[in-house]
Parts: structure tokens; sequence; C-alpha cells
């Protein structure tokens, strides 16, 4: 069907009442109601998924793609054309809200090897290694440091869920500054980690060689 002057068709800003976002309300003579997201192709629908999305923050990617964030560890992302969230990603987000996660600690072994998908929790964008590790400020103790001694240094601790619980890991790994430069990387957002367990004298760190926003 297609809408015009003729059905009286009228589109008009409006606030959310359950998120709180704008949507833009589409309204006609034929019985047409519909509330979207943003205005063109691909037309994506303001989908609140009834009173659980009060106060949720959610986006719409330029594919139509919405992403909602159930809770502080949850997201969950569907298609425009899909008419909800899955239920046991909601049913996993109230549990997560009602039972804060137990956080544990992953220590790392010599040589392991981790691609680590969950939230920034803690960004240092400067650290003194040699002082982490309490060696003076020589080349040989530098030389120990390996990857460490060899460029600026930070630290980042990352927190990923586990699927079958509300349990989280927590990896804590020195990373190059480089790679956290940048100012809008801030504690909150969805990363991917990719952290191996390196020796440092006799102790085994944590060290991140990649790191992107999801």
């Amino acid at each position: 069907m297609v809408h015009g002057p003729l059905c009286n068709a009228k589109t008009f800003p409006m606030i959310c009442g359950d998120c709180g976002n704008v949507f833009f309300f589409f309204s006609c003579d034929c019985g047409s109601r519909v509330r979207f997201d943003k205005l063109g192709p691909p037309w994506p629908i303001h989908d609140c998924d009834a009173s659980w999305a009060r106060g949720l923050r959610r986006r719409t990617d330029p594919n139509g793609r919405i992403t909602v964030r159930l809770s502080e560890y949850v997201t969950a992302t569907r298609r425009p054309d899909f008419a909800g969230i899955d239920p046991q990603i909601v049913r996993r987000a109230r549990r997560m809200r009602d039972e804060p996660p137990a956080i544990v600690r992953k220590e790392p072994a010599a040589g392991s090897r981790r691609d680590v998908l969950g939230t920034l929790r803690e960004i240092y964008r400067q650290r003194d290694p040699l002082k982490a590790f309490d060696l003076p400020d020589t080349g040989m103790a530098r030389g120990m440091l390996g990857p460490l001694g060899k460029q600026p240094i930070g630290q980042i601790t990352v927190h990923a869920p586990r699927a079958e619980s509300a349990q989280q890991d927590s990896y804590t790994a020195f990373v190059p500054a480089a790679l956290i430069a940048d100012r809008r990387l801030r504690r909150g957002l969805g990363v991917l980690a990719h952290v191996e367990g390196i020796a440092v004298g006799s102790r085994v760190v944590w060290f991140c060689n990649g790191l992107r926003v999801i």
C-alpha cells in the first residue's frame, strides 16, 4: 500500500514514554499506526519490547539493526523485521539485574591465548611496568619485561560474561599505550581483546596485543 495526501498521511516526532528516545509516529486514515526510529530506508521500527524497555539504552545502525542494552553486561542485536528479543536473552538479563554476577579473576599461563569478548571495566593509559614488578630502571630489567619494556604501556580490565551462568571472568592485562590512546575508548564499552600470557621473571601476566570496540 502506498500512502500519501489522499489518506491524510502524517509523520511527526514524539518522545517514547517507555525508553525516552525520540521516534517518528506515522498515521493515516487507512488505519496505519507505525513508530519509526528513523525516516527513510530501511525504515527501522521503534519497538520497546513493552515495559522491559523502560530506561534501556538502544541504538540503530545504518542497516536498521537495533542493539538494545538489556543490562550492564548483556546486549541484544536484532534485525528491524524481527518483532522482539529472544526470551532467553531477556530472562538472562533480568536474572543478572536481580542477581549481580560473581567476578572471577582469570590467571594466565605462559603461552595461553584468549579472545575476550566483554565490557571494558578499567582503563589506565599509563602504567610503569618497572614499578609494577618492583624492578630497577636498568637495561637488564627492561630486557626481562619483554614487550612491556619496549614501548609505552597501559592497563585494561575486561569482564566477560559466561553464557551458561551469571558469573563473569575478569581479565586484567597490560596493553601498548598506542592501542588505548583514543580518548573515545572508555569504561562500559563492549570490546574484543586479544590477550596472551607472557612470562616476566617468575610471574606470568596477561598482555593485550589487539583491542577493538564492538
